[in-house]
């Protein structure tokens, strides 16, 4: 864990984590204690990013892509394989781009301009 290794701050009271929100830390806080997290559309993104920041992805991320799962459509595939891509979620990724493929004449008729050119040769291509 972060506190826990041979870090600067393994030796602090407290420190400062001014990337991360209040509520999402709360969030993972009551995670860790209770083995629950309440995954919102508004925290879902927010609460994969903290959860890699503080070594608590494995299982925070794969109920966050589960959540993901449940809500992908053709209004924003586009979107999750491009924050997939940022964050380097590769389950994400491989999931938005299986549905983009599925579903690419819906995807087109809905964010055909959220593509980049390369997204969208690519997506061509295969």
């Amino acid at each position: 864990m972060l506190f826990t290794n041979r870090l600067l701050e393994a030796g602090k009271k407290s420190i400062d984590l001014p990337s991360i929100s209040p509520n999402v830390l709360e969030t993972l806080d009551n995670c860790v204690y209770s083995g629950e997290i309440n995954i919102y559309q508004e925290n879902v993104e927010e609460l994969m990013i903290a959860a890699v920041m503080l070594k608590l992805d494995d299982a925070v991320s794969k109920c966050c892509t589960e959540f993901l799962k449940s809500e992908l459509d053709s209004t924003n595939a586009v979107g999750l394989i491009r924050f997939a891509d940022m964050h380097n979620f590769t389950v994400l990724h491989k999931l938005s781009k299986d549905f983009i493929y599925g579903n690419f004449i819906q995807i087109c008729e809905d964010e055909l301009g959220d593509l980049s050119k390369d997204q969208f040769i690519k997506f061509l291509q295969q």
